[in-house]
């Protein structure tokens, strides 16, 4: 064989290996997500955290044979917004019943009124929602809530009892 046929065949046989190890790798893996936790959103005692926005939650049951159905505590971390709070009577009483929703800083006392009065029939079942759209008359200060003050729902009026069903849930937005 010539020098010419060396070169020839040695520059075949290199342009196959290359081309073969070109076209038969394996492609790449495709990338996945890095798993594991996520510091935001956070849950903590009600709240949700998500990109520095706090959230808090609270929702109890009425409480019977008291004038104060519900007391929901505002959130302990920071100043706080009332953004919604509803008040929701399957049973109201067996008397005609005034609602009244405010502000204190005990769960035993209704001191700042957050809107207006709500009268409804003895045995009526409502729905109250109060949210940060100010009532006629009030200040726009009484939906903002020092840690730890109480939201409160109160029923009065009559001579019957107070023994109503349902459920009074509060949504707070922490001002930091």
């Amino acid at each position: 064989m010539s020098i010419n046929n060396w070169v020839v065949s040695l520059l075949v046989v290199a342009v196959a290996g290359i081309g073969a190890y070109t076209f038969t790798r394996p492609a790449p893996a495709p990338q996945s997500p890095p798993l594991g936790s996520a510091s935001s959103p956070s849950v903590i005692d009600g709240c949700i955290e998500v990109e520095g926005v706090t959230k808090c939650y609270r929702k109890m049951k009425m409480a019977a044979a008291t004038t104060t159905v519900c007391a929901l505590k505002a959130p302990t971390i920071a100043t706080s917004t009332l953004t919604s709070l509803t008040v929701d009577a399957t049973v109201s009483s067996t008397t005609a019943t005034t609602v009244t929703i405010a502000k204190a800083n005990s769960g035993f006392a209704t001191t700042t009124l957050i809107g207006n009065q709500v009268a409804f029939a003895a045995l009526a079942q409502f729905t109250v929602v109060a949210s940060t759209t100010v009532a006629q008359g009030i200040t726009g200060t009484a939906t903002t809530f020092n840690p730890g003050q109480y939201a409160v729902v109160g029923f009065s009026g009559g001579t019957g009892t107070f023994s109503p069903t349902g459920t009074c849930v509060g949504e707070w937005l922490v001002v930091r």
